[in-house]
């Protein structure tokens, strides 16, 4: 009996082709598109992925990332806020933000359950 393949179009990836973390997103719309959008801003998601902790990635925050969380999960994230969690409204997948002043500044850094 012959393997049956599945055929991809020009272009497409099949999901077993991805990291498994890739891979997590896509079972939920929101967290698909969030980490989709991630990487159109920032070139460091598999560098996130690489050094993931337990399971929770840690990515750049900043003002896009920001707008981004708000448009994919519908939060309301005041401007000054230090520290903020929530979860997907879908799937539940829990993420988190905090602020810190370092030498470099105010940075901030966005961790999500992979």
């Amino acid at each position: 009996m012959a393997k049956q393949r599945k055929q991809k179009g020009r272009g497409q990836t099949a999901v077993t082709d991805l990291p498994p973390t890739q891979a997590a997103f896509l079972a939920c719309g929101r967290c698909g598109y969030f980490l989709s959008g991630y990487k159109v801003i920032h070139q460091d998601l598999d560098a996130a992925i690489a050094k993931q902790v337990e399971e929770t990635m840690t990515l750049t925050w900043d003002k896009q990332v920001q707008d981004l969380l708000v448009k994919v999960y519908g939060v309301e994230l005041d401007r000054g806020e230090d520290y903020f969690s929530g979860r997907c409204p879908d799937c539940w997948r829990p993420f988190s933000f905090e602020q810190e002043m370092s030498d470099a500044g105010l940075t901030g850094r966005l961790r999500i359950k992979a």
